[in-house]
């Protein structure tokens, strides 16, 4: 069982925005797969009231080739009630695939490829998306330095009714941080949400550094996308 949550608080309570999600489920070893089987809710309030919940059932599957190398996969489908627009009901797809490789007790590359449907009520917000990814680390005394690119594109089945064009992508050209990659790439997911432009593909590099014991590097391909946590930024 998981619990989890996020929030971004102000000094006035009307423009907080919090986060719970809970999620549970069993792990099986099937053969030389790991196999991850999850069912979760999440709970979102804005300004103190309740802006929108949703329910989900995920998959994560990982299986090593080799002695060096991963290959993952994870999907998801989720169920979407938003408490305040009804056009924005509806259900929620997303899937990843990712091979990760280690050049060296200290160094390794990760290809990554995934996708995202959004089909809501309204197909002004209905959305797909897709991503493709270059990731690198390497471990630099007691600093783990990771930098990626990734080159993908968003669009809107159509226009709504107050915009002259349909929603597309929006994502910093280029962005550098010592956040972890998992609140860098959040960053980047509310950019996407908030953008009205024009359809348009977009290419960034991301550069980020922490600290972490020797040895140990993040595993940006094994954070749950199932949490539902990125629609949410």
């Amino acid at each position: 069982m998981r619990l989890s949550g996020l929030g971004n608080l102000y000094k006035h309570g009307r423009f907080n925005d919090i986060a719970l999600d809970l999620g549970a489920g069993p792990e099986l070893q099937i053969g030389r797969n790991r196999i991850n089987l999850e069912a979760g809710a999440t709970q979102r309030w804005y300004g103190q009231k309740p802006y929108m919940r949703s329910a989900r059932l995920g998959l994560a599957v990982a299986r090593p080739i080799g002695h060096l190398s991963w290959l993952r996969f994870t999907g998801n489908v989720a169920l979407v009630d938003n408490r305040i627009n009804d056009l924005e009901d509806g259900r929620d797809y997303s899937g990843e695939l990712s091979f990760e490789h280690a050049l060296s007790p200290t160094t390794g590359i990760s290809l990554k490829g995934s996708a995202q449907r959004e089909s809501l009520r309204d197909p002004g917000y209905s959305t797909t998306s897709w991503r493709l990814g270059l990731l690198g680390w390497r471990e630099v005394g007691r600093m783990t330095v990771t930098a990626g690119a990734d080159f993908g594109r968003l669009h809107a089945d159509e226009r709504l009714s107050l915009f002259p064009d349909r929603r597309g992508s929006l994502c910093p050209p280029f962005a550098r941080s010592i956040l972890p990659p998992a609140d860098l790439r959040r960053l980047c997911t509310a950019a996407e949400i908030l953008d009205r432009a024009k359809p348009k593909q977009h290419r960034f590099l991301r550069l980020s550094a922490h600290k972490g014991r020797n040895g140990h590097r993040p595993s940006l391909l094994a954070e749950p996308r199932g949490s539902n946590l990125t629609r949410l930024a």
